[in-house]
């Protein structure tokens, strides 16, 4: 939704979910987006994720935890 964008939302969404992988003992994170979404792109980037494929709609991501 355009409305909800630039409000953080995204970013507060992904630092709980490597506060939570923590917490778990979680080793890797891995995350699909789209290569059309560049603003999901770059927020991955933001947060340590390494691209690790790619196929022709989309990019498979990958943050070590632990």
């Amino acid at each position: 939704l355009e409305e909800c964008r630039n409000q953080g939302i995204g970013t507060k969404l992904l630092a709980h979910l490597v506060s939570l992988a923590i917490n778990y003992r979680v080793i890797n994170i891995t995350l699909e987006v789209r290569i059309s979404n560049e603003i999901a792109i770059n927020l991955y980037k933001k947060f340590g994720y390494v691209e690790v494929s790619r196929s022709e709609d989309e990019i498979e991501y990958i943050k070590k935890i632990q």
